[in-house]
């Protein structure tokens, strides 16, 4: 385990090998020269990485089953994510104000989407969320301006407050039957 501000504001660490051992890590907040990371095969919980302003890139395994909050937050440069599907919740301001995020996709397999999980990404164009989701928390998508389109699935009985507000180039919209709440 690598524990939260294990590793706080080393400005000059700019790689970081995390060998298969380590199931659980955090600690890397504020290193804003860390561009290349590699995280554990067997990595179960992942966060940490708020305020990484130089990583532009991350490969989330597949045997990661959270993504604590915060855990991308304001990681200024990364450009795409995928989040497989054995994470079964993106915890609250998971990837918010991540000012160059374009694309996101959210494997089968994840439940919820957290609070602000997505907050204040200008550039995310593309969502896809799969049919495993049932819960989109509120603000999740707030201002993401560039976003025009998504398809909420047949699955999610919650969408929350504010969930795309301010997203003001939003055009089209399919809500399913689904929504109970």
């Amino acid at each position: 385990t690598i524990e939260w501000e294990a590793f706080f504001e080393c400005t000059n660490l700019t790689e970081i090998y995390i060998p298969d051992n380590v199931i659980q890590v955090n600690g890397f907040e504020s290193c804003s020269n860390l561009s290349n990371v590699r995280l554990s095969n067997n990595a179960k919980v992942i966060g940490g990485f708020s305020k990484c302003t130089s990583l532009s890139s991350i490969q989330i395994p597949n045997s990661v089953e959270n993504i604590c909050d915060y855990a991308f937050y304001d990681a200024q440069l990364l450009e795409k994510i995928t989040i497989p599907g054995n994470v079964k919740q993106i915890d609250d301001y998971a990837f918010s104000e991540c000012v160059k995020l374009e694309k996101v996709t959210i494997e089968n397999g994840v439940e919820t989407i957290g609070k602000n999980a997505f907050s204040d990404c200008p550039a995310l164009t593309d969502i896809v969320i799969p049919e495993s989701v049932t819960a989109i928390n509120m603000y999740a998508f707030r201002n993401c301006t560039s976003l025009f389109y998504t398809d909420i699935p047949g699955s999610v009985t919650s969408v929350g407050s504010g969930v795309f507000r301010d997203c003001l180039n939003f055009q089209t919209v399919s809500i399913p039957s689904s929504l109970t709440a």
